[in-house]
């Protein structure tokens, strides 16, 4: 722990005092700052950090926050989302569950934690938490796409596409929504249905990576249905990164 503006005192096992040994001066601002924070302003901070992707730091200050308030609720729901980007599934369904009995009327803690599910493959036990969110928040898109990704995962795929068309009913232009509806239609054996998702998809999609994927999914399906007409993608390299709420 960071030392403040104090001397320790180096004692002999006589208790003579020896000599006094004094912090590094250089730890003294950020140690008395870091102790006179609130547990609020540390959520603060660690939100922020959650924003720009820093999730280790993130995690130092939403701790800080539980140390000076163990009952600080969205400190829990945070450092839970910032171990879920770090793979740290265990801690972040822990931290989750927490937030989910301190405020079980927010379905901001069952959505997390059923993303958190979906990630290990726990499907069934996601699909609870995206249905108790769904009657909490039934306008909330995202509860939709998560419970589809679940019923896909699981194979229920007329079930999953429901859901896909239900999220596209609250947000017409979700790309999570048109891709993933696209895919289930493709599996589903309907490659008419397929194609017309892919193209919405194809339509708002910016990044040449995910084009060129996309693209690849309607050639794909092209060849049940060649009278259908697309340009070539102009970048054909694979994504940097994995899907981005793909099944």
């Amino acid at each position: 722990q960071a030392l403040s503006r104090a001397a320790l005192w180096v004692v002999t096992t006589s208790c003579t005092v020896i000599a006094p040994f004094i912090a590094p001066s250089d730890t003294w601002p950020q140690a008395a700052a870091q102790q006179t924070k609130s547990a609020g302003q540390h959520i603060e901070e660690g939100r922020a950090l959650l924003q720009k992707n820093k999730y280790a730091p993130a995690i130092q200050r939403l701790s800080g926050a539980l140390r000076l308030d163990p009952k600080a609720a969205e400190a829990y729901l945070l450092r839970g989302q910032a171990y879920g980007k770090l793979g740290n599934h265990l801690r972040a369904i822990k931290d989750l569950s927490q937030y989910v009995e301190l405020q079980p009327t927010d379905p901001s803690g069952y959505i997390s934690r059923a993303d958190t599910y979906n990630a290990i493959q726990e499907h069934e036990t996601a699909l609870e938490d995206y249905s108790k969110a769904a009657t909490l928040a039934p306008n909330r898109t995202e509860v939709y796409v998560g419970r589809g990704l679940a019923l896909a995962g699981l194979g229920k795929y007329q079930d999953a596409i429901k859901d896909y068309q239900q999220a596209l009913k609250l947000d017409p232009e979700n790309l999570d929504a048109l891709s993933n509806l696209g895919l289930a239609f493709m599996v589903a054996g309907k490659p008419t249905n397929a194609l017309t998702y892919f193209e919405r998809a194809l339509a708002l999609e910016k990044d040449p990576a995910w084009r060129a994927r996309i693209t690849a999914w309607i050639h794909e399906l092209r060849a049940k249905a060649p009278a259908r007409k697309l340009e070539e993608p102009q970048d054909t390299s694979p994504p940097a990164s994995g899907p981005r709420r793909l099944w």
